[in-house]
This record gives structure tokens, sequence and C-alpha cells, in this order.
């Protein structure tokens, strides 16, 4: 029995050197392969819709004496020059309304060579676009040997057959979309096995999972049996199985000259007589293998056949290796569209977890800084003790008042906020013969404003440092006092002090501005609230909370904030902390935008807001109220509705506009 001897020689190597890479076209492998263009045994030229030749492989460089270099660039006319035939009869190929060179049409012409010499050659045009640009792959034939004598007429018939058809799968399959490759390649198949006069072709493919080859494309010719639909080459063929991961090439004219008895009895199950299987090589990695095979007669197999082979199974693995990597790069989108629905939903989930652990107020946070004032007014929430809340403008005091209100026993009545900074001299006034403190509003009559509305719950004293000393006075009196407050002469209810001031109590006391018993009756449980420069890490919390506020009163949904407009945002001082934070996200929000946010730090006339601004925090709160009231409607129209945009009541918006110099008469 005669062994087989494997041919060593891999489609790799048998490739050669790539393709020359033109000026027009960049050579990336995603538009066709320049290693199955260079194995192509007919020449090729690619021309655009100019007729300027934009690649040519080195069997047309063989056949017409120019390097690619001297071609590129250069008129087709050069190799054509007949009358400017050439250009015009590719750009008829290209023009989509032109019948007189359909897909795959030859003619023969006489080219010129670079000596100067005429050759017959035979040109196979075939349109394609690359990149959206159209050109025309023509595969060029030298016909002069078919009048050599040394030739059988049939084997030269043959050859050119081979030739051509070579020349114009490697123009389709090289650029073929991923969804018809499966398709054309068994279509291939066919042709290929007519021409070459056999009587069947397979391809086998690498399974990653299992390191199995399995039969997915056949072409049989009819009148004989196809194989089954799935062979598994492991179970079938395991000693062609171990030659071909090997990159070999395996060829056999007869059976007795197969080794191993499995492979033998399958070959022969399948009626197989005379076979050659060329592994599918990709950057010296196998990809599957390609088979042909006759079973009518056996077959000697000529070198000329093997290179054939190797040809086309270079064209098909490329066409493959195409295939699975469009197939990974859909895969990629597809799980990067998973991940970014997934990461919506679980931000979504995050948020409205933080909303249920943290409340739906605006002060949130994880920082050690805020987490030392979350666990004091844990601490003191309970207590019927007074309450001292120090800390800048828009650092969350009346928030954290209401916090410290809801987490008490008082929680049912409702929190009585008084905002000192708008009381009279003699606001706290005890009414002789009525034993009952009454609010007197401005120096106006009777008030509303009752301390009796306070029995039982907590009432909320805002900037008292900005309290008269005279109502100083009477509320140092009141608290004094252990029964502070009557309701109807029916016996006392205590009631829960909480104040909160931006300034330093003490420097007022030094400056006379402030009393000094006051303040020790009210400094019982003191919180410094930091500032938001303090605790930067809070911030995209913050941001977010304010993001989802908007979102559900503009009807603009949010799913991500740009990675710039987040470090912006902390690295930013914020004079007006966290009030000053809402303001411009308010403003982000306002402004036309997608579901990704965009947080500029310049306010609307384009004024800086970096940390190195110097504007005051009063031109801050002046352009926004201003910005406000002119959305809600102007002043007064739209009083009450700017007051609940901004978190205040209205007539606590006009006196800070009064502060702030604005006309009350016109906004």
């Amino acid at each position: 029995m005669r062994r087989i001897v494997p041919d060593q020689t891999s489609g790799a190597a048998a490739a050669g050197r790539t393709a020359t890479e033109g000026p027009r076209l960049a050579d990336d492998g995603r538009d066709f392969s320049s290693e199955a263009l260079e194995a192509l045994p007919v020449g090729v030229l690619l021309v655009g819709r100019d007729g300027i030749i934009a690649r040519v492989n080195r069997e047309c460089e063989r056949l017409f004496g120019y390097s690619s270099s001297e071609l590129i660039g250069h008129s087709v006319d050069l190799l054509v020059p007949d009358a400017g035939r050439g250009a015009a009869h590719f750009l008829q190929a290209i023009d989509a309304d032109s019948s007189t060179l359909p897909h795959g049409a030859t003619r023969q012409w006489f080219a010129r060579r670079k000596d100067g010499s005429e050759v017959s050659v035979d040109l196979a045009f075939t349109e394609l676009s690359l990149r959206g640009t159209s050109f025309v792959l023509a595969s060029v034939i030298d016909v002069t040997g078919r009048r050599a004598p040394q030739l059988e007429p049939h084997a030269v018939d043959e050859r050119f057959e081979f030739e051509q058809l070579v020349g114009e799968l490697g123009a389709e399959f090289g650029n073929l979309r991923a969804a018809d490759v499966d398709r054309r390649i068994e279509d291939a198949l066919s042709r290929l096995i007519r021409v070459l006069r056999l009587d069947r072709s397979a391809l086998f493919q690498i399974e990653r999972e299992t390191g199995d080859f399995v039969h997915t494309h056949q072409w049989t010719r009819p009148g004989w049996a196809p194989p089954a639909p799935r062979i598994s080459a492991r179970e079938r063929f395991p000693w062609l199985l171990a030659r071909i991961r090997d990159g070999e090439l395996v060829r056999f004219t007869t059976l007795d000259e197969v080794p191993d008895a499995t492979d033998r009895d399958s070959f022969r199950q399948l009626s197989t007589r005379s076979s050659a299987i060329v592994p599918l090589m990709i950057a010296g990695e196998v990809w599957g293998a390609l088979t042909f095979a006759t079973v009518r007669e056996p077959r000697v197999w000529s070198a000329a056949e093997i290179n054939r082979f190797r040809v086309v199974a270079l064209i098909f693995a490329n066409a493959l290796a195409r295939k699975a990597a469009d197939k990974h790069r859909h895969a990629a989108l597809n799980e990067i569209a998973e991940l970014r629905d997934r990461l919506r939903h679980e931000n979504s989930y995050l948020r409205h977890e933080l909303n249920a652990r943290l409340g739906t107020t605006s002060i949130v946070g994880h920082s050690p800084a805020f987490r030392r004032v979350l666990e004091q007014i844990r601490q003191v929430a309970g207590t019927d003790t007074t309450v001292l809340l120090v800390g800048e403008t828009g650092t969350g005091k009346t928030t954290l008042a209401g916090q410290i209100h809801e987490l008490s026993a008082r929680s049912e009545p409702a929190l009585v906020r008084v905002n000192c900074a708008q009381l009279s001299a003699s606001w706290w006034t005890v009414e002789p013969g009525v034993g009952e403190t009454v609010a007197h509003l401005n120096g106006e009559a009777k008030h509303d404003i009752r301390m009796p509305l306070a029995d039982g719950s907590t009432v909320f004293l805002d900037e008292i440092a900005d309290l008269p000393l005279e109502a100083q006075a009477n509320l140092t009196r009141v608290l004094h006092q252990k029964r502070p407050f009557k309701k109807g002469g029916a016996g006392r209810v205590p009631v829960r002090i909480i104040a909160a001031t931006r300034k330093d109590l003490k420097r007022c006391i030094a400056e006379g501005l402030f009393r000094d018993d006051l303040y020790y009756r009210l400094n019982v449980f003191p919180i410094h609230i930091p500032p938001l420069r303090e605790r930067r890490e809070d911030i995209p919390l913050l941001v977010w909370r304010f993001v989802d506020e908007f979102s559900l009163e503009y009807g603009k949904p949010v799913d991500a904030i740009d990675q710039e407009s987040m470090e912006a945002l902390q690295a930013h001082a914020w004079p007006g902390n966290a009030r000053e934070l809402r303001n411009v996200v308010e403003r982000a929000m306002i402004a036309p935008t997608g579901r990704r946010l965009h947080i500029p730090l310049a306010g609307p006339s384009g004024s800086d807001r970096s940390p190195r601004s110097r504007r005051t925090l009063a031109a801050v709160e002046k352009e926004h109220i201003t910005a406000v009231i002119a959305a809600c409607g102007g002043w007064p129209l739209g009083k009450n509705r700017s007051a609940a945009r901004l978190g205040l009541s209205p007539a606590a918006l006009e006196a800070k506009m009064v502060e702030l110099g604005l006309d009350v008469t016109r906004g």
C-alpha cells in the first residue's frame, strides 16, 4: 500500500506577498482580500469611474511588464490605448443603466505591454462597490497561450475557463456582503466542479466550542447521492482532521493511500474514489477545510490543479473570515446596546433606591462630612432638645430642619417655619390678659401666623441672626418661661425650637448684633452643615436628584450626563452651594436636550461660572430669580408660580427681591 505524503506547504505560504496598495484604496482587509488577489493566476485591474487604475496584482504586473507604481494612478488607456476604448468600456461596466457589458461579460482585446508589444487578452468585467465608491474589477487573461502547440486543446480550454472563473470569484467574494456568503459559496462550488470536471466538493468549518470540523457547505454532481447534512470530522475522519489542523494539504488517488481504517471506511461510505483536501487558512490559523473529490473514477492530481485548489480555498477562507468578523461586530454592537439598556435600567433602579432611602429631599449625600450631619440628626430627632443649624446659604438648613421634624414624635402636625429676616421688632409679644403669644408681621394687625399653631409641633426659626434685637429680647423671655405657649387657657403644650443661621453668631455677639443669652438658649445641640465644596463626592448624587426633579416637571427624560459636565461640576467652588447647583441643573434642563444631558457652567448670557468666577452669591440669585420670573410670565402675573418653582412663599420671594434690589412692581 502506498502511503500518502501530505503537502507541507500551507495555503498562506502559497499566497505570496500582499497586493500593492494604491493611493485610491486602503488595504485594510475589509473590502477584499489582498492575499486572495495576489494568489489569483489571472491579472486583476481595479479601475474607478474616472478610468484611473486603483489597484493591480502581481500577475498583472508580470503580464504587462509594468510595476504597480507605474500603473496605479494612471488611466487604463495606458494598457488599452485603442482610441480611448479601454476607459470607455470600463465606464460602461460601471454605468448601472448600461446593458452593453453585463456582470461577468468578457471581451477579447489587444493590450499593450510596457515594451510596446501587443498581447491578446480576455477581460472579464465585474462591478463592485467599495465604501460607497463604484469600481470595475477586470480579470485579465492572456489568451496568447491558447495557440501554443505544446498544450492539448482541452487542457488549454480548461485552464482559461478556470482562470476566468477564479478571477470572477475573486471579485465577487472580495466585496460580498456577509449575509450572502453561504449562498454564494454553494453556487461557487457548483461552478468549480463543472469547470474542473469533478464530482463533489464540500466545505468544513471549525466549531470553536468543540474544536471539531463540521460539514457546512457542499455540492454534488446530479445523479450521485449527496453526503449527510452534518458530518463530524472528529468521528468520521480523525486522521484527516489531525493533518488539516497542522495546516497540511492532503490528497490521494485511491483509497489504498489512506492509512487510517476509520477515514478509509468513511470515504468508502461516501463513494469517494479520489480526493484533495485543502486547509482554509487565515493569518496562519486554520478555519476549516475545502474538499474536492471524484466518485466516478480515480483522479491523479496535478500540481496545477493543487494550486487552483489553494487559490479557491484562500478566496473562501477570506470570505468566511469577513463573515465571522461581521457576526462578531454585530454581536458586539448588540451587547453594547443591551449593556446600555441594562445600565439605563440599573441607573433608574439605583436612583429610585436612593429616593427610597433618603426621601425626596434635595439634601442627599454619602460623604463622611455629610454622614456625620445625618448621624447627628438621627441622634437628636427623637428628643425635644433645641437644635441650632449653622451653615452657608444653600446648604440645606431648611430641608434638614424638616427631616428632624419628620423623624420626631411631632411629625403629624405641620412644621411651622418663621423667616426671622421678615419680622418686625415687636413680632414676639405676649398680649396682656390673653397669655397667648401672637405673631405680628411687619407691624400689621394680628396675623394668622400664631404660635398656638405649633402646639405639639416644631417651630423653625430661619435666619435667626437677622432677628431685630428687640425681638431677640422678646424671644429670649418666651424661651425662658417654662410654659411658653398657651392654648385657650386649657393647659400648656410644649413646642420644639429649631433655629438656623448662615452667620457666625459668636462674631455677631462680639459686634453687639446678637444677644448672648439667646445664643446660649439656642445653642443646645449645634449641627454644622458643611458647604458643597467640602463634600464634592456628593455632587453627582445631588445633580441626579435635581435632574429627576426637572425631568418630571418638564417632561424631559434623561438617561445619562456626559462625563465632562460632571467633572466640571465637581471642580466648581459653588458659593451658593446646593441651591446654586440646582439653578444650574434647571437651566440645563430648560434648554433643548436629548436623553444625554450636557450641563454647562456658563449662564444664559454666556457668563463664566467656572471656579475662577468672582461673581457674588447675590448676583447669582438675582440672575436666577429674574430668569425664573420671566419664564413664568413676569411679575406680578407669575408671582405664585415663580415662588413655587423657587421653593419660596410669595411673601418670601417678594422680600428676597426687595433685598436683592429687584423692582417688585414690575419684576
